[in-house]
């Protein structure tokens, strides 16, 4: 029982976020052009942090606020 309810769980939790989830990606295509720019604008704000390095700063007080993390292998 516990094994059928591990193999059908997440599709049934799939199932469950279909409708929110064709939503979601109605509305990125319906904006899609403001996404572009919105993507275009943060990967030249991380470039301007990288070269001034102030993406180092800001990835220190990420790990200092949130913590180091890590990977569960």
């Amino acid at each position: 029982m516990a094994y059928a309810l591990g193999m059908g769980l997440p599709f049934i939790a799939f199932a469950a976020g279909l409708g929110w989830l064709t939503r979601a990606i109605a509305v990125i295509r319906r904006h899609g052009g403001w996404v572009t720019r919105l993507g275009g604008l943060l990967l030249v704000a991380v470039g301007i942090a990288l070269v001034t390095g102030s993406w180092t700063e800001f990835v220190n007080w990420l790990r200092a606020t949130v913590g180091p993390g890590q990977i569960g292998i």
